[in-house]
């Protein structure tokens, strides 16, 4: 999961054109009842968030998340600047 939310941050960070972006994040209940709702003013944020809930969880460790984030962002940049073309109106 850390490389899929890498991949998207840093692929919507050069899509945006910048990593600063101000969002807000919602989890809901299984009956669609809010349980929480996180503010960010950066993609890298809930980036952050995501992979330490793989620790808490007790899923990973910090050095797997580490190098699956490093990694997973050097396959993003590398798609980014090698196979994504703007579209032609």
């Amino acid at each position: 999961m850390t490389c899929i939310g890498t991949g998207a941050s840093v692929m919507l960070a050069h899509v945006l054109g910048s990593d600063v972006q101000t969002f807000a994040a919602t989890w809901y209940t299984a009956s669609n009842d809010v349980v929480f709702t996180q503010p960010y003013t950066r993609l890298s944020q809930l980036l952050s968030d995501e992979a330490n809930s793989r620790i808490w969880g007790a899923i990973h460790y910090r050095f797997d998340i580490e190098g699956s984030m490093v990694s997973c962002a050097q396959v993003a940049n590398y798609l980014f600047d090698n196979y994504m073309r703007p579209t032609r109106e």
